[in-house]
């Protein structure tokens, strides 16, 4: 379970001279003669006594100033009376002055000793080395926040495209949707139109048949030389020729013209300028760190009551501690088998472990049992909680890891227990995830998969809307993040309060994504010295909890960090 990072191999490794642990040096103390890490430079030297009266040099300038520590004043020529020494600094010319100067050219100046004076320009220039080391962090520092915005925007142009081409794409979809209802209502009138005509036809032909009859019976009469039965029935053929017919009715409804609507950009939409979102940038601070009783950290979930618990996968070791005035207090102490864990609206505790059934804790008592959760025949790797009760799980067959063989499957299940929606297989019916290791949710519904592809943890982020195929795909941002390439590692993932969503990776660095799955921004931990990022979760808006899993140590750190633009 533990990750294994390059590690630079050395026939000595030199370790800070103050926490004895550190092996990335920046200072040196010429007093002390200290080497010491940032960390002990900024908290731990200025509590030295006359710590404010000590030379500290970069260690890249150690062998510069260890020449200088103590230089000779005494063979300093005069540029203008080279034969002489300079034996004072006068500080109204701001220059050295020998004997002869002083009689000549420095009558009523104020004049010092020359090393008086270099301790003078020494300590202005180590000033003045601070201010410019502040303004190359501010140089620094914005320049990564220009690395963040390009990145960002470089997101949010692909997927203003995107939204583009799906407003395209659906008006395209109502145009032919609309247009086929006028083709079948044009069609309706054709057919109303026929029917009136034929039942005009079918009276026309009726009393076509009559008149033919009667004009028969006419001429049969004007021919007849029965002249008995010619008056007798004149007066009755008469009468049925001199009845009137209706004519033939033409009068019927016409198909209806197209009129064609105007095409115009309010139809697509337009493109306008998010002030408010343009202007965020990620910001993040170690308020404090804790010492864990943990080799790792790879599991971590908040109760309500301000209680973490954190878990090793590796050790097999669960705890739920308490953080109190920077002091880290365990509470409880639970063995168990952890691949996952999420902390129910109860404070309880859900567990994966890789069996057909959740376990849930007892957040106070510790008890462990079976829960109403159950995937069976598969085995649960990773669980989530929404925020309305729905319990989501990823799971596999029972078989090794990898090479993938069986199923693997992310399953949502209402608060009883029922399932009500798996996700398997995609369009294609093609098998969607290797191991679906971690999984968290937005407000929209949306849920979002750590899917982990092959043993050297190279992955993916899947995004499903409810209930439908894979929304989006999330396989980093490759070489946008301004190093050498790396390929996508992905660890864990969270949801911020905002309703972003953060995966860190196993290069340290936190994408902070929208609810569709775009990346928002980056931000590489590494920044703040904090090493081996694994597990995270939200306290509030400003304030989470990072959990490390540091390589070749004992024990695992836990920070708390203060932020801002997530």
């Amino acid at each position: 379970m533990a990750l294994s990072k390059p590690v630079i191999k050395a026939q000595d490794i030199v370790c800070c001279d103050l926490c004895e642990s550190e092996t990335k040096l920046k200072w040196k103390c010429l007093d002390c003669d200290l080497l010491m890490c940032n960390k002990c430079c900024d908290k731990v030297h200025p509590k030295f006594k006359n710590a404010t009266d000590h030379t500290i040099v970069d260690i890249k300038q150690v062998g510069v100033s260890d020449s200088v520590r103590n230089p000779d004043f005494t063979n300093i020529k005069c540029k203008e009376h080279t034969t002489q020494p300079c034996c004072i600094f006068c500080s109204s010319c701001n220059k050295l002055a020998c004997p002869t100067c002083i009689t000549k050219g420095h009558a009523g100046h104020t004049f010092v000793e020359i090393k008086e004076a270099y301790e003078m320009k020494i300590e202005w220039l180590k000033n003045r080395k601070g201010k410019l080391e502040k303004n190359e962090k501010k140089l620094s520092d914005g320049e990564k926040t220009l690395d963040q915005i390009a990145v960002r925007e470089n997101s949010n142009c692909k997927k203003t495209i995107q939204d583009i081409q799906h407003q395209r794409e659906a008006l395209k979809r109502e145009v032919d949707k609309y247009a086929l209802q006028l083709i079948e209502e044009v069609n309706q009138n054709l057919k109303d139109i026929k029917d009136s005509i034929s039942e005009e036809e079918k009276k026309v032909k009726t009393s076509k048949q009559k008149e033919k009859n009667n004009l028969k019976t006419a001429e049969e009469k004007l021919t007849t030389m029965d002249m008995s039965f010619f008056f007798e029935n004149a007066d009755i053929i008469a009468q049925s020729i001199d009845v009137d017919i209706e004519g033939v009715n033409v009068i019927h409804k016409n198909v209806p013209k197209f009129k064609p609507g105007n095409i115009s950009q309010s139809n697509v939409g337009t493109l306008f300028e998010d002030i408010t979102f343009s202007s965020t940038v990620i910001d993040m601070k170690v308020s404090h760190d804790f010492t864990t009783g943990l080799k790792h950290c790879h599991h971590i979930s908040a109760c309500s009551d301000g209680s973490l618990w954190i878990g090793d996968g590796t050790s097999k070791l669960l705890q739920k501690v308490k953080l109190e005035g920077g002091i880290l207090t365990t509470v409880l102490i639970i063995n168990t088998e952890l691949r996952g864990i999420a902390v129910t609206h109860n404070n309880g505790l859900l567990i994966s472990d890789g069996t057909e059934k959740l376990k849930i804790i007892n957040g106070k008592t510790g008890k462990v049992s079976d829960s109403k959760y159950n995937a069976d025949p598969l085995g649960i790797i990773a669980v989530n909680i929404t925020s309305d009760h729905k319990v989501i799980v990823g799971a596999m067959s029972p078989s090794d890891v990898y090479p993938v063989a069986g199923r693997r499957v992310v399953i949502v299940m209402d608060k009883k227990g029922s399932l009500l929606t798996m996700y398997e297989n995609d369009k294609h019916k093609q098998r969607i995830f290797s191991y679906p290791k971690s999984i968290t949710t937005t407000s929209n519904e949306n849920i979002f998969v750590v899917d982990k592809i092959t043993d050297d943890w190279r992955g993916r982020v899947l995004v499903f809307g409810q209930g439908s195929d894979i929304l989006n795909e999330y396989t980093g941002c490759g070489q946008d993040i301004k190093t050498n390439y790396q390929p996508f590692k992905p660890i864990s993932i969270t949801t911020t309060p905002s309703d972003n969503v953060i995966v860190i990776d196993f290069y340290d660095h936190f994408h902070i994504l929208d609810t569709s799955g775009n990346l928002l921004f980056y931000y590489n931990t590494d920044d703040i010295g904090i090493e081996y990022s694994y597990s995270i979760v939200f306290t509030s808006a400003t304030t989470f909890y990072l959990g490390c899993s540091p390589v070749n140590s004992i024990i695992a750190k836990l920070y708390q960090i203060q932020c801002s633009g997530f």
